[in-house]
């Protein structure tokens, strides 16, 4: 007599791949996952392995491992013609997309993820591909709506999206109001010690022309820990709030401390510099200099540096049955 409710090898099997997963042997994870696609390629199997593929890829030989995407693309795609009831292979497979900037697939996938069980990652992904095709409107109400999923210590990013794609609409004090409320989150998860997103909620002060208030955000950062790309902006706010004195002080500040890593590199006596790379590494000083320089003269001159916004993708755990998240294994019908 057959025994009830007997676990399934290929779930025994999956079992073991998320358990060597979690204890990071990740060659035995893989080799398992692949078994269990090889033994039964169902719903659950092939998810996983794409899942693994996309997050961890396959060991190079020489102690690295290489990511495929493609390959966990091919996998998810061949799962979704099982029209499964899941959305764990559609949210996958529409984050993939997303990072490959294939944006008309990755919306038709999450339509579709969401419609099955919306959840922060999928809807602020869903929302990702429409600011990407300028359709601001939707793109807010999908960020809006991951919001409103979020539990305390998640990301905030899909309300920052949320906020930037309000100013874009022209609806200033709706932008405004969501930016200082994005400051009061983000003080409660510094105290946290979580993630400190000032530099990005001050986009949202910069896009609605207030520059006293997104160079006093500023202001209080480190910036020589910032690459210089994030400076023209805030250089065009102290110019635009405080003059050209400020301007001139902070960005002068600001080379003098690469003129210190520079002289610092120069008298460095270690051996271990790579071939090459202490001149190299010189050459990006002296660059970040003559940028810094450049785009003082540009600013003075009334030019206006663009502030480019790419909301974030979120990504969430896709295994069937992790228990660290509580998913369930799945059976095909």
């Amino acid at each position: 007599m057959k025994r009830k409710n007997r676990p399934r090898v290929s779930d025994l099997i999956n079992e073991l791949a998320i358990a060597s997963m979690e204890s990071r042997q990740y060659e035995a994870a893989l080799e398992q996952f692949q078994k269990a696609a090889q033994l039964k390629p169902s719903t659950q199997s092939l998810t996983n392995l794409a899942y693994f593929y996309y997050n961890e890829g396959v060991p190079t030989g020489d102690g690295a491992w290489e990511i495929k995407e493609q390959e966990a693309i091919q996998l998810l795609e061949s799962v979704i013609q099982r029209k499964p009831r899941s959305h764990f292979p559609y949210s996958l497979l529409g984050q993939i997309y997303i990072t490959e900037k294939q944006f008309d697939k990755a919306t038709a996938v999450l339509l579709q993820a969401v419609s099955l069980k919306p959840i922060q990652p999928n809807l602020n992904n869903l929302g990702v591909c429409y600011y990407n095709q300028h359709r601001w409107s939707e793109a807010a109400d999908c960020f809006k709506k991951a919001h409103l999923k979020r539990n305390r210590g998640d990301s905030l990013s899909p309300l920052l999206s949320y906020g930037v794609c309000l100013a874009k609409l022209g609806f200033y004090e709706n932008a405004r109001d969501t930016a200082n409320q994005l400051l009061l989150y983000n003080q409660e998860l510094k105290d946290d010690s979580i993630e400190n997103i000032e530099d990005e909620i001050a986009y949202i002060f910069y896009m609605l022309d207030d520059y006293k208030r997104f160079a006093e955000i500023y202001s209080k950062l480190n910036l020589n820990h910032y690459a210089v790309e994030w400076f023209p902006p805030y250089f065009y706010a102290l110019w635009k709030s405080e003059g050209t004195r400020n301007l001139e002080n902070v960005s002068d500040d600001l080379i003098r401390h690469k003129k210190e890593e520079f002289q610092e590199a120069l008298q460095d006596d270690d051996d271990n510099w790579e071939p090459g790379r202490r001149l190299e590494y010189m050459d990006e000083i002296q660059q970040d200099i003559d940028f810094i320089k450049t785009h003082v003269d540009r600013i003075k001159s009334g030019v206006r540096p663009e502030l480019d916004y790419e909301p974030p993708i979120e990504t969430g755990c896709y295994l069937f049955g992790c228990r660290r998240h509580n998913h369930p294994t799945y059976t095909d019908d």
